[in-house]
């Protein structure tokens, strides 16, 4: 508003005064009157976000990643675990530079939020505001289509929202969503250790090491404070119950639905999603299982151009994409009803 004269607006009509004011506003998924103060408010303002733009939405962090021109479709990405916002960056600048204008959400109790504002995990509380990100959205730019997007819990996540709100979501994506977890009853062990110790325990360390094989990425999630595991007993409880009725969600999901699971993950079982695909009812999906994909595939950069390219190509007609690199082995199961 500070770039147009007052002179200027006087002499325009308001047909054209709103329309100059639509450009120049370049529409952001989210929230604030300008970026300066949306940053200012937000607990990640002074990190390095690569091209993100953070802003505060209602009680938690969003960081948008905008496109140039009209976008594609708008994708929303909710992280897994003991991530954060942030895990979606590399992904989100491609998605963006591609022309899908993205932004991922901090669920709550994650993030630099739970320092800056003592949040703890609070699911529901998460699918509430991503159920109020989306209708933003939708009420904003109801011709262009939008798309969810979660990994592990926030695959798990995802699905909740789909079943619960499908007006509100052209399709969604599903990496490894948490149901099926391996070792489960010992790393529930192990965490009860965890609780007595100030460091990453035996329960944190087994995850970190069932997510990745990385050694560079499990040393990188021990030191950004933003990535934690250090979880209560009844957050850990509450996050057990909220992924056990994932199947029965599931159930009930009947927009578009692209599953993706690596078939080295050590931490999902892979045969969890084959389960989910055949009960979700809906008459386009599609799962895609990759021969060398660990628990990470669309977070913390573990994708590779050949993953990039089948979301994208999902995303433009919903129909089941298959890698287009020589060097990617993929099974991709077709509804067949």
């Amino acid at each position: 508003m500070s770039l147009i004269s007052t002179g200027l607006i006087r002499r325009l009509s308001i047909g054209c005064f709103l329309a100059a004011l639509l450009l120049l506003s370049n529409f952001s998924v989210a929230i604030a009157a300008s970026d300066s103060e949306a940053e200012a408010g937000c607990p990640y303002a002074n990190k390095k976000l690569g091209k993100a733009k953070c802003e505060r939405f209602g009680d938690t962090s969003v960081l948008r990643f905008d496109t140039v021109g009209k976008p594609k479709a708008h994708v929303v990405c909710v992280h897994g675990l003991g991530l954060c916002a942030k895990a979606y960056i590399p992904f989100a600048e491609r998605m963006a530079a591609a022309g899908y204008r993205t932004c991922s959400i901090d669920v709550k109790g994650f993030g630099a939020g739970r320092r800056a504002y003592d949040q703890k995990l609070a699911l529901e509380d998460s699918i509430a505001e991503i159920k109020e990100l989306l209708t933003y959205i939708r009420e904003n730019e109801p011709d262009t289509k939008t798309y969810l997007l979660g990994e592990s819990m926030g695959g798990a996540i995802t699905i909740a929202v789909a079943a619960r709100y499908p007006e509100l979501v052209d399709g969604i994506i599903c990496s490894a969503p948490a149901w099926k977890v391996y070792k489960k009853k010992r790393t529930t062990a192990k965490g009860l250790v965890d609780l007595v110790m100030t460091k990453p325990g035996p329960a944190a360390k087994a995850v970190m090491r069932q997510a990745t094989t990385d050694s560079s990425l499990r040393a990188h999630w021990r030191k950004d404070h933003d990535h934690t595991l250090d979880l209560s007993a009844g957050e850990i409880l509450s996050f057990m119950r909220f992924i056990a009725k994932t199947p029965r969600r599931a159930s009930r999901v009947e927009v578009p639905v692209l599953l993706i699971h690596g078939l080295k993950d050590h931490l999902i079982k892979p045969e969890g999603t084959a389960r989910l695909y055949q009960k979700i009812p809906s008459e386009k999906k599609c799962l895609l299982m990759l021969d060398s994909g660990e628990h990470l595939i669309l977070e913390e950069a573990q994708f590779d151009d050949a993953t990039i390219n089948a979301v994208q190509r999902w995303i433009s007609d919903c129909s089941c994409p298959v890698p287009d690199s020589k060097h990617t082995n993929a099974v991709v199961i077709v509804n067949t009803k």
